[in-house]
């Protein structure tokens, strides 16, 4: 039977709880959960951190923006932003906006369909009027 990793959270801190040190809360860990046992190291970093008065229940808390920092607006923000100043670094965006370079990262490819091109951000493809343009100038060489 494989444990995960909040089970044996669990374990760690009712067997600590009882006074069991930390290496034979290991071993006895091992040799149940065998290869899915987490590391000496790993035990010993959790006890480490029920004594600094962490609840084992908590869940680690992520560093960086939170995920409602990808919003339409913030999506707005840098799209004005970047045609402002198309030479704009993701380091000057993620001083003005404060956003993570993961989620700028994603609103210029993925959102405004942006890549840098020679030190200046330009669309990944043409827009619909600027598709008509091209077939106008097209028809024009014809005549």
């Amino acid at each position: 039977m494989e444990a995960d990793n909040h089970g044996q959270q669990w374990t760690v801190w009712f067997l600590w709880r009882e006074g069991v040190a930390a290496s034979h809360i290991h071993i006895r860990l091992a040799a149940i959960c065998g290869e899915a046992s987490p590391s000496c190291r790993t035990v010993f970093r959790w006890i480490a951190e029920f004594k600094d008065g962490k609840d084992c229940a908590e869940k680690g808390k992520s560093s960086g923006c939170p995920a409602t920092a990808f919003t339409p607006d913030s999506t707005q923000h840098v799209s004005d932003l970047i045609l402002e100043n198309r030479l704009i670094t993701f380091d000057q965006l993620e001083n003005v906006t404060g956003l993570s370079h993961r989620t700028l990262h994603t609103i210029t490819h993925q959102d405004l369909k942006m890549k840098k091109v020679c030190a200046q951000w330009v669309p990944h493809s043409l827009t619909i009027v600027q598709k008509q343009d091209v077939q106008t100038c097209q028809q024009l060489l014809q005549l």
